[in-house]
């Protein structure tokens, strides 16, 4: 005999044994009720009988206060037992599919909210004229992009390249005027002559500031690829004006020498070595200038990865851009069997590039999912069976998801998301709509067992009343599986055992009783029967 209840008991309660024990009870006496309020004519009957036994008994101990109380007994069974958790949910799909504008186009016409989906079939459809001028848009934006990274990258390896020929340059004419610093220093060692070695100073002063002045001309000729503020270029003009100031002070003081023919040549060599020397020292200046704007320019090698990658990126996001448009030449079309559970757009008005058009949700794999208490999580396992039950129907489902984040409920206590897909959905199936899970956790044939309401519990233990030579005794027992309206006994009791079926406060160990065994539905009819 299967003892399991189809009503079931709420998954998010709690599911301990002193807790369940109550519920079952509740819902035991629920369906002996209805099974009166069905057969009202057979209880009546029993009913009477039952009433009268219990006057008689009343009466009786009025008569002779010592009588003992009058309790109803029952045996343990044998039986097959199933332990079930039910519990509902809504009925929602496993497999969602969002459909994104591809650009701005017009909209002809397109699937409307709950419409059931064919695979390939069209969800929208695109103004023809409209969708050309968007995938000529793309196109050109895809170029644009394109040419923009080369361009970026281009200038990027040219500046490179400048960098690396400056900083070359840096290298010789250190070089270079290390050595002519060198033959200066010689030739005044060589100079006696006063007046000589004086000429040859003013000369490579003069010389020297007509460097400056054409330096500081260069600067401002190419302050633009140099990257100069107006601030400094203000600077560079009022040294020009210092340094021709220099050189005219500097010629009169000149004019002023004599000297004799050896000085003469001494000062002349002199000042052409300063000359050269001069004019390396300026191209090296020049050369560090040059480093240092281009390596403003290029940056650190961070800003160098991210020409690239800017590039790469923008490319990406184009060319996906005129992919998505391409895959839209025909319109939209159905992945696969299903039901449309948004439409966010209307036939006559136009996309929005990136936002959602319309959603699409699978039929074929299709998923309950419900809450269970943490007491109740070690019951469950992926891949256990269930039975979900939609509109009277019933359908085979599997456990295939148990979330691993408890979530609080209103009460305080926690539960836990537990999903199980359908395995056999039809066209009867309707998302959104409630569904009934029957879940069995644990099932044994041929057991011991007892009425839920014949068990209690206190902190020693479950516990049952027992009838033995019409005195009541307490015994604990160690207790199974259980359903909605049974328990497994594993240990303490015998199959001819008196078990009194309703535990009452007014029950104490020791005290004397009467036993009258408890009928159930078919004693009551064969007793109606044969009145």
């Amino acid at each position: 005999m299967s003892a399991g209840n189809k009503d079931g008991i709420v998954l998010n309660q709690d599911r301990s044994v002193e807790a369940q024990l109550q519920r079952a009870k509740e819902e035991r006496q629920k369906k002996l009720k209805k099974q009166k309020r069905r057969k009202w004519f057979l209880i009546g009957g029993a009913g009477a009988i039952v009433l009268l036994i219990i006057i008689v008994s009343a009466i009786i101990s009025i008569i002779s206060k010592n009588m003992p109380m009058t309790v109803f007994t029952t045996n343990p069974t044998r039986g097959d037992l199933e332990s079930v958790i039910n519990a509902s949910g809504t009925i929602e799909s496993e497999q969602v599919v969002n459909y994104y504008a591809p650009g701005n186009i017009l909209v002809e016409e397109n699937a409307q909210l709950g419409d059931k989906i064919n695979a390939g079939d069209s969800i929208v459809v695109f103004n023809e004229e409209d969708y050309a001028f968007a995938l000529r848009e793309v196109e050109l934006e895809n170029q644009i992009t394109g040419n923009t990274y080369q361009g970026n990258l281009a200038d990027y390896n040219e500046t490179k390249a400048k960098l690396a020929q400056a900083i070359a340059d840096v290298e010789k004419y250190a070089e270079l005027v290390i050595v002519q610093q060198y033959a200066v220093d010689e030739l005044e060692k060589k100079i006696t002559d006063t007046n000589a070695i004086n000429t040859a100073n003013l000369q490579s002063s003069i010389h020297g500031a007509q460097k400056d002045i054409a330096n500081y001309s260069y600067y401002i000729e190419n302050a633009q690829e140099l990257g100069l503020t107006q601030e400094e270029l203000q600077g560079y003009l009022t040294k020009i004006q210092q340094k021709e100031q220099q050189v005219n002070a500097w010629s009169y003081d000149l004019n002023q020498i004599s000297g004799s023919v050896n000085a003469y040549y001494q000062q002349k060599e002199l000042a052409d070595n300063q000359k050269v020397l001069a004019e390396y020292k300026a191209e090296l200046e020049k050369a560090q200038a040059k480093v240092e704007s281009y390596q403003a320019a290029l940056g650190n090698k961070y800003d160098a990865e991210n020409i690239v990658l800017n590039g790469e990126l923008s490319t990406m996001r184009t060319g996906e851009a005129y992919e998505n448009m391409l895959e839209c030449k025909d319109g939209v079309k159905a992945e696969f069997d299903g039901v449309i559970t948004a439409c966010n757009i209307e036939a006559g008005t136009k996309t929005t590039a990136g936002t959602v058009m319309v959603t699409l949700a699978s039929l074929e794999d299709v998923k309950v999912s419900f809450s269970i208490t943490k007491s109740g999580l070690k019951e469950v396992e992926l891949g256990q069976k269930a039975i979900v039950e939609i509109l009277d129907k019933e359908y085979n489902a599997t456990v295939t998801r148990i979330n691993s984040i408890a979530t609080a409920g209103t009460n305080g206590s926690a539960s836990i998301l537990v999903e199980v897909s359908i395995d056999n959905p039809d066209n009867d199936i309707y998302l959104g709509l409630d569904a009934k899970v029957k879940l069995t956790t644990a099932a044994k044939t041929d057991v011991v067992m007892l009425p839920v309401e014949s068990v209690s519990a206190d902190k020693e233990g479950e516990f049952v009343y027992l009838v033995v030579d019409g005195i009541v005794e307490k015994r604990y027992i160690t207790l199974g599986i259980s359903s909605d309206e049974y328990v497994e006994v594993v240990e303490g009791l015998e199959e001819t055992d008196q078990v009194i079926s309703m535990v009452s406060s007014e029950l104490e160990e020791g005290m004397p009783v009467m036993a009258m065994p408890e009928m159930n539905m078919e004693d009551m009819e064969m007793m109606m029967e044969g009145m």
